[in-house]
């Protein structure tokens, strides 16, 4: 009985099981790097947003403005022209801490 020469199914097997695990310990840390950069993403999405209804909320007070009084002082005037002032110099959106 003459051996042919090549790899038996035991040796087939543990190769396969060790390429697995090698593929495995990979798979862990591209999850990983992967979670990290969604919530990055999320964050600056968020951010966008805020300031997007930061400028959406300035920018409808400063609109209302002359019809409204301020109850405390009774001038809105002042009111209407530092409201007019930010939106003429781009600072129509703070950053909130």
């Amino acid at each position: 009985m003459s051996r042919s020469k090549g790899f038996s199914l035991v040796e087939l097997a543990v190769a396969l099981a060790i390429i697995a695990l090698l593929i495995a310990g990979a798979l862990i840390p591209l999850s990983t790097q992967m979670d990290v950069r969604n919530v990055a993403d999320t964050r600056r999405s968020m951010e966008s947003i805020r300031d997007a209804i930061i400028g959406f909320a300035q920018a409808k007070r400063a609109a209302s403005l002359p019809g409204e009084r301020d109850h405390r002082s009774g001038n809105c005037r002042r009111r209407y022209r530092d409201a007019q002032r930010r939106l003429a110099q781009h600072d129509v959106l703070p950053r909130l801490v």
